[in-house]
């Protein structure tokens, strides 16, 4: 996997001590060279728009590659900095497996807690909240979803 930190027009932004990040160019040497033209008009329209974009590109003598391009949420910059991240198919989908693995275990750990445990959102709002805290709160899941952790009352 590779990842750079880009402006519109490829070039890096800003440095990270001991991070291993690489420049946008040496994505594009990983790219076949008939999609740099549409990784770069990806990119600038992510970039304009704030919306994250994929490409994924199949190739003869390539494994399937996939860049994800994810424009970064900054108020009032129109031109905003996009995270572009490239790796192949294969490691994707290990990536996604152990992810996926993961995930299960820890929902599995989390339906038998005994402790409240949620997930909120920047508003405050409800995203993920157990059987127990359901119980400590005396709401249902449903009820939880629908309401912020300051609509809750401490007694």
């Amino acid at each position: 996997m590779r990842w750079a930190l880009v402006d519109r027009t490829a070039n890096r932004v800003g440095t990270t001590p001991g991070v291993d990040a690489v420049a946008t160019k040496s994505i594009l040497v990983g790219l076949p060279s008939d999609s740099h033209t549409e990784f770069l008009q990806m990119l600038q329209e992510a970039c304009a728009d704030g919306l994250p974009r994929r490409l994924t590109i199949t190739h003869s003598t390539n494994p399937m590659l996939v860049v994800d391009i994810l424009p970064l949420k900054l108020e009032q910059v129109t031109d905003r900095p996009a995270l572009v991240i490239l790796y192949d198919a294969s490691e994707f989908d290990k990536s996604r497996d152990r992810i996926s693995k993961l995930a299960r275990r820890n929902e599995a750990i989390l339906r038998c807690s005994m402790d409240g445990f949620f997930v909120v959102d920047a508003d405050c709002r409800f995203l993920e909240v157990n059987e127990a805290f359901c119980r400590m709160t005396g709401y249902s899941v449903d009820e939880l979803m629908r309401m912020r952790i300051t609509d809750l009352e401490v007694n």
